[in-house]
């Protein structure tokens, strides 16, 4: 009986109140219930989540995070700017070494080498005989806050796992370096390039692979849509996360 007396008197609120007091209690209604018991919410780099997300601020995958990135001066102090887009990348390396039975990394897009140290420390790849590939050419065409110095990154790197850098600009000469990939991570900032390289990054992905694009979401919708028609072409599966990243899978 309460619950059928709740049911008309929220009917007879929606029919007698003003739009404008409906919008006030639906955002009162939001934000009180939105919120975890500490009241925090966090953007992370311009994606705000509607609830506070503890599993990427506590624990192992926070504490190598924060790690890494504290010694990442191009996002200015922020652990939170690239602490979702990792932890995405993190999701999916695991996905791909979970249903892959071969393939290297390769992460295209370097600087301060954040987001693979975290990755490969986090998954412990040098259990599953995997290597690792950087492309990037290291000459701060990225901007004046991107690393330019290799060893910075070579220094910090677990020589368990097998490290090849190419140091070029991404390109089809640069991957022929490189052979089958489980896991791909495109953060170069070169967009053409990236949409250029992707039918060869695509045929170099084996079963159970993954290739993660980061600029996607932040890219207009015409050109989300020129990589749209090439993945459809190639008869790929693609959806963009939460984080605004586009994730690609194999067919």
């Amino acid at each position: 009986m309460v619950k059928k007396t709740g049911y008309w008197l929220r009917l007879l609120i929606k029919a007698l109140a003003p739009p404008f007091i409906l919008k006030f209690v639906r955002f009162v209604f939001i934000q009180k219930f939105s919120k975890n018991d500490d009241n925090q919410l966090v953007t992370y780099q311009y994606v705000k989540q509607g609830r506070f997300l503890w599993q990427m601020h506590e624990g192992n995958f926070s504490e190598i995070h924060e790690k890494y990135a504290r010694l990442d001066s191009h996002i200015g102090n922020n652990l939170n700017t690239t602490r979702l887009r990792v932890y995405t990348l993190c999701t999916w390396a695991q996905v791909a070494l979970t249903h892959s039975k071969r393939g290297d990394f390769l992460n295209a897009g370097v600087s301060f080498g954040t987001s693979s140290l975290v990755v490969s420390e986090f998954l412990k790849l040098e259990n599953y005989n995997r290597k690792q590939y950087f492309i990037d050419p290291m000459d701060g065409r990225g901007g004046s806050n991107y690393n330019t110095d290799r060893s910075l990154v070579e220094k910090r790197w677990n020589h368990a796992v097998p490290l090849f850098w190419i140091q070029e600009v991404l390109s089809s000469k640069a991957l022929s370096q490189v052979g089958e990939l489980a896991f791909v991570h495109l953060n170069t900032g070169a967009w053409s390039a990236e949409v250029e390289c992707l039918p060869l990054l695509y045929e170099k992905l084996v079963s159970g692979g993954v290739l993660i694009m980061d600029y996607y979401g932040w890219k207009s919708r015409e050109l989300q849509l020129e990589v749209n028609k090439i993945l459809d072409e190639l008869g790929a599966k693609y959806f963009i996360a939460p984080s605004l990243q586009l994730v690609v899978l194999p067919q």
